[in-house]
């Protein structure tokens, strides 16, 4: 895998296989993974509310056990979530770009829930990707575009969301 179109294409064939549930799994997953970087912005930067986020794991979680969610609890959930997604132009480039790929990743999530578009599960994966884009581009502001889509922290992390779109018992 070269760059995030690589990972995309496949991630947008393998979620034709799963089923719905399985789908939203995937949404669980990949945005929960994302949820430290929004705690840790939120404790810096003393802004954010961090429980809203936790808020839609429970209730993907709960989703996932039960097969059913309120209508209206989600969507007020959603609402909420975008109070608290910070703007880049606010927070600055690393950290706020972070915690809005978080806050957008949960706020997909919530959504792919309640309109069941494939293109949000897309998005998700994308906040995973450029999330560990940003961060290796913190630590090392020198790497290439290519150093970057090859670094082995990104390709591990993007082996294991694409592995979250194979349809395996």
């Amino acid at each position: 895998m070269a760059d995030w179109n690589n990972y995309k294409s496949e991630i947008k064939q393998n979620l034709t296989t799963l089923s719905f549930g399985k789908k939203v799994d995937f949404a669980l997953k990949t945005s929960a993974d994302l949820i430290p970087d929004y705690i840790e912005f939120e404790k810096n930067r003393k802004w954010g509310d961090s429980t809203i986020l936790k808020r839609g794991i429970e209730i993907l979680n709960d989703y996932i056990k039960t097969n059913e969610f309120d209508l209206g609890f989600v969507v007020d959930t959603i609402a909420e979530l975008d109070e608290v997604i910070p703007h880049t132009d606010d927070f600055g480039e690393t950290d706020g770009t972070l915690a809005l790929n978080a806050g957008a990743a949960m706020h997909e999530s919530l959504a792919f829930l309640v309109y069941e578009q494939d293109d949000g599960l897309l998005d998700i994966a994308s906040y995973a990707y450029h999330s560990i884009e940003t961060k290796l581009w913190k630590k090392n502001p020198s790497l290439s575009e290519s150093e970057i889509a090859n670094h082995k922290t990104l390709v591990s992390e993007m082996t294991k969301v694409l592995n979250r779109t194979k349809n395996v018992a």
